[in-house]
């Protein structure tokens, strides 16, 4: 199984394309920080856990473009006929699928990183915080859940047809750009930018840093749909999905 993650992480992240779109998420992100979160989200701080909050928000999006690309290589017509070989070899179906998806999530978590990275050093050099806890604590309710889902849904999709994935990708850009102004919102970007406006002062003179059990509550529903996705794409044997594949 080692065998099989070290060769599709090098088949996904060390390819131009892959290296492009890793390029774009920091580019995006940097952006991103010197454009929205320098302001700071809802009147707060540009390194409080509102501003931090809703950087994932809008990095996320992009970012998940970036994984659905990745599994679009799972899905391509060559990767079917390789996959049509495997399954009629002794190799076991799930360990495959487990090690394809585990080299998808290394590429998801260099990107993580990498945003990580950038937004403590922007903080750090431009305003001398590092607000590590709300910056950790904002990546895990936003970018895991997400995260998910969308490798969930889009390994189900990609393996009907490959050109699913493109549209899942247009979906997610427009929720990006266009968030609920609520605890239901995917990406977080609505809550994190119109709850502090809610909130009463504290001592420092904005709102604390106080996410809602209904936001949280949501972020687990998102995380145990993802997860329960994931199982259902590793365990199930792929007759209809595959024969929908042939059939394209």
């Amino acid at each position: 199984m080692g065998g099989i993650i070290k060769y599709e992480i090098h088949r996904l992240i060390f390819n131009k394309a892959a290296i492009c779109f890793i390029i774009i998420n920091i580019l995006y992100a940097g952006i991103i920080l010197n454009t929205e979160t320098i302001l700071g989200a809802g009147y707060t701080a540009p390194f409080s856990g509102w501003s931090l909050g809703s950087y994932w928000a809008m990095t996320l999006p992009a970012a998940m473009v970036t994984i659905l690309f990745m599994l679009t290589r799972f899905f391509s017509s060559s990767a079917k006929s390789v996959d049509v070989l495997i399954s009629a070899s002794p190799v076991n179906q799930e360990l495959y699928k487990t090690a394809r998806l585990a080299a998808v999530s290394f590429g998801f978590v260099i990107i993580v990183l990498t945003l990580f990275l950038l937004a403590a050093v922007f903080t750090m050099v431009v305003f001398n915080e590092l607000p590590l806890t709300e910056l950790f604590l904002t990546m895990l309710l936003t970018a895991f859940p997400c995260y998910l889902v969308i490798l969930g849904i889009g390994s189900l999709l990609g393996k009907i047809h490959s050109g699913l994935l493109y549209s899942i990708m247009i979906i997610i850009i427009l929720v990006g750009f266009f968030p609920l102004n609520n605890i239901y919102d995917f990406f977080g970007g609505g809550y994190f930018l119109n709850e502090p406006l809610k909130l009463p002062a504290g001592a420092d003179g904005e709102p604390p840093f106080t996410l809602s059990l209904n936001f949280i509550f949501m972020r687990i529903i998102y995380f145990i749909t993802g997860v329960a996705v994931l199982i259902f794409y590793i365990h199930e044997r792929g007759n209809k999905f595959i024969s929908l594949s042939r059939e394209k």
